[in-house]
């Protein structure tokens, strides 16, 4: 817990006071934000397992979600005395990441119920002792393809169809709340348990309900149990966000999609006498290295726009597909970029109709959930209300402008984020209007990742205008012809003789913090090893050897795929089901015989063989109800999405 806390510790050693009510602390806790996350970059996520770009040579984009902890007056006083209110920062989930694909094309790379068997029946063979007798094999019994059989249904919910770096953070919270729900939930039911034993009286068994929060208070928790829940309806167990704490995303880059429609400066070149440039800014270099940049343009972003059906122009390819209607859609590559617009992320022009990624861009994400929240519709089940961001915080990109006709960084995120959530939210009719209170906060600060995109492609820029100063003869003597020594060092940083545009990374990192009722005592940085998953973006799956069998597969699924998610919501599911069944063994007299029946040993299977689609269409949250209303409210900012293919549904099962 050190290591994720000292983000935190530098913040309050500055002497950091939040308030945001004016612009200047505004961007100082902006600033806190992006330290906290970049630090935990640098100095928690393991550097030597891989996962990480090789700095010039690759890029990646980098998002985390910040947690911040507001002390009470009480908590200051006695800690201390001399800071009142300060928020302490820690990072709760991060990734990083610019892939996608589709689930039809990680499927089809997976072993298949046939080809699983043969293998087990090579094993067999190869698997005879010395005395001639075969050793058992688990693979070898007919239970096994059965079993194989269920995991090959699983298939569409094992492959992380979208790596991008704000989806896999997002993805990473969601883990650490179930997992504190999953915590709780137990704990719940073994005090009922205990209580039950002891008493028949329900009312005995209330009073450790007020007191269940303290008992699993941890520093870290981001969410609280809500005791009047459980006392009004065994089945409508709740948590909630917990009132001092407020959650935060940094990112490296502007989302893909219409966030990331803003202006740039187009570098022509060097001039070496600042006073010749009517329109120069600096590279950071020092005097006289300033860059001729006279022409600006607007960033393109590379997702693909969702054509209405009437058509639109400026189009210069159109590609089509079904949707979950099984209705044409159509999507654009645009000549003209239109603002506003839903867009699905970008991927290969080459790409076949039925092996492109159905994701839709980072941007419109973000939307949703500012209106819907960052829990889903499983999570809704025991949360109270949606759980948003209160800040979007964004490293600035050194190409970009503030001025010019459409903006700056700052402009496209107040636009295609904060003004497009507002008007999600005002859609909504009068009933739902206390969903939500307001959208998040969004800033640029300075603060950046050295092997991001837009400082990639900046880096790019300028080793283009250094090669350009050096075939004009601009360079002094001594670097017109640098020394055997210069030269190697500056071919191996890409730098300048021989310019290289960096690649986007394959690999992908997540991490989030995993709930501990006691401090670790094993290694920090073997800790850190084991909270941090890499996966291969292009597919979905861990980075591992490739599966050959159907067991084998389970073995390559990300801790974050809907499959395990779905698996943590079948548990608690069962967990409420266990602490329903205690409820009734404490309000009513029960002989020693139905005592004995008692939750644990009831088998909870409810959910057992449903499928992913039916566990979310089971669901009466306010969350399900909205979400119809914001995709389909004419003219909304969210008309139009594309929802999961019911191709890609699988079995929730636990195997």
């Amino acid at each position: 817990r050190t290591s994720c806390w000292q983000g935190s510790r530098m913040s309050e050693a500055a002497g950091i006071n939040d308030n945001t009510g004016s612009r200047g602390s505004k961007n100082h806790l902006a600033d806190q934000i992006a330290n906290c996350a970049l630090h935990h970059y640098h100095h928690v996520i393991p550097s030597n397992i891989g996962g990480k770009p090789q700095l010039g040579k690759e890029w990646t984009v980098y998002a985390a979600i910040v947690a911040c902890r507001h002390r009470d007056d009480e908590e200051s006083d006695s800690s201390r005395s001399h800071r009142i209110n300060e928020p302490e920062f820690w990072v709760v989930s991060c990734g990083t990441g610019s892939k996608c694909t589709s689930i039809t094309s990680a499927v089809s790379s997976l072993p298949t119920l046939d080809s699983g068997l043969q293998k087990s029946q090579n094993t067999k063979a190869n698997r005879t002792s010395k005395k001639g007798i075969i050793s058992k094999n688990k693979c070898d019994v007919p239970e096994s393809r059965e079993q194989a059989r269920i995991i090959c249904n699983c298939y569409n919910g094992t492959a992380l169809k979208d790596s991008h770096a704000e989806t896999l953070a997002r993805r990473g919270l969601i883990a650490v709340f179930w997992n504190e729900v999953e915590k709780t939930l137990e704990g719940i039911k073994e005090k009922l348990d205990a209580k039950t034993r002891q008493s028949n009286t329900f009312n005995r068994c209330e009073k450790f309900l007020e007191d269940i929060n303290m008992e699993r208070n941890c520093l870290q928790n981001i969410l609280e149990f809500v005791p009047e829940s459980l006392q009004v309806d065994p089945e409508g167990v709740r948590f909630r966000l917990r009132t001092n704490v407020t959650l935060h995303m940094y990112i490296s880059d502007s989302p893909c999609g219409d966030a990331s429609i803003y202006e740039v400066r187009k570098i022509n070149g060097r001039d070496p006498t600042p006073e010749h440039n009517t329109n120069n800014f600096s590279d950071g270099k020092g005097a006289g290295n300033t860059i001729a940049a006279s022409e600006t343009e607007l960033n393109f972003t590379g997702a693909k726009i969702i054509l209405p059906q009437n058509g639109s122009s400026h189009i210069s390819s159109i590609l089509e597909f079904s949707s979950v209607s099984n209705s044409n859609v159509t999507l654009g590559r645009e000549d003209v970029q239109k603002l506003g617009a839903l867009r699905v992320k970008s991927s290969r022009s080459n790409i076949p109709t039925h092996l492109r990624t159905t994701s839709m861009s980072c941007s419109d994400k973000i939307v949703r959930w500012g209106v819907l929240g960052l829990q889903g519709v499983l999570l809704s089940n025991f949360i109270m209300g949606p759980i948003c961001l209160s800040s979007i915080i964004v490293g600035r990109d050194p190409r970009g402008v503030d001025e010019g006709q459409f903006g700056g960084q700052s402009v496209a995120l107040e636009r295609s984020l904060t003004q497009r959530i507002k008007q999600a939210l005002d859609s909504l009719p009068k009933k739902y209007h206390h969903f939500n209170s307001k959208p998040p906060m969004v800033a640029v600060v300075n603060q950046s990742l050295d092997c991001s995109k837009s400082v990639s492609e900046f880096r790019y820029m300028m080793e283009i205008a250094d090669k350009c100063k050096i075939d004009a003869g601009l360079l002094p003597d001594e670097e017109r012809a640098p020394s055997p020594e210069k030269k190697r060092r500056r071919t191996n940083d890409g730098n300048p003789l021989h310019p290289q545009k960096g690649s986007a990374s394959g690999m992908c990192i997540n991490w989030h913090q995993l709930h501990q009722d006691k401090p670790s005592k094993g290694n920090g940085a073997n800790e850190q090893k084991l909270l941090t998953e890499i996966t291969i973006g292009a597919t979905g799956f861990k980075r591992a050897k490739k599966p050959k069998t159907p067991e084998d597969v389970l073995g390559t699924t990300s801790r974050l795929c809907r499959f395990r998610l779905a698996q943590r919501y079948m548990k608690c599911t069962e967990l409420i089901s266990q602490i329903k069944k205690l409820v009734q063994c404490s309000k009513y007299e029960l002989n020693e015989g139905d005592t004995e029946v008692r939750a644990e040993k009831e088998s909870c299977n409810k959910l057992e063989g449903l499928s992913y689609a039916k566990c979310k269409e089971q669901s009466h949250s306010e969350v399900k109800q909205i979400t119809g209303l914001v995709f389909s409210c004419n003219g909304g900012p969210l008309n139009g999405w594309l929802r999961t293919n019911s191709q890609e549904d699988f079995i929730v099962t636990d195997i």
